[in-house]
C-alpha cells in the first residue's frame, strides 16, 4: 500500500526501458523518485521532466474526485508546473 500523499506511475525512457516513478508530498512540496528495477533503491530526481509533472497533475486531479486530494493540492501542482516550465502554455 502506498504512503499517503504518494502518487506513482510507470513510463518508458527514451531508450525504451520501463521506469517506475513516484511523487511524494513532503514539506509542502512534491519530491520525485524513480526506480529502474523492482528491487533497486528509489533514486531521488532533482529536476523532474515536464512529463512527470503532467502525469502528477492528472493523477491528483483524478484523486481529488475521490477525496484523496484537495482542490488546493491541484492548485499547488498547477502553480509549481507554471513556475518550473514558464515557456509552456497550460490550460
Amino acid at each position: 500500500m502506498a504512503v499517503k500523499g504518494e502518487v506513482g506511475w510507470t513510463r518508458r525512457t527514451p531508450e525504451g526501458a520501463k521506469l517506475k516513478v513516484i511523487a511524494r508530498r513532503f514539506g509542502g512540496d512534491w519530491h520525485f523518485y524513480h526506480q529502474v528495477q523492482r528491487f533497486d533503491d528509489w533514486e531521488p530526481v532533482k529536476d523532474a521532466p515536464i512529463e512527470d509533472w503532467l502525469e502528477l497533475l492528472d493523477a491528483v486531479e483524478r484523486r481529488m474526485h475521490r477525496r484523496k486530494h484537495s482542490p488546493q493540492d491541484v492548485a499547488h501542482v498547477r502553480r509549481r508546473l507554471i513556475e518550473k516550465f514558464p515557456e509552456h502554455k497550460f490550460d
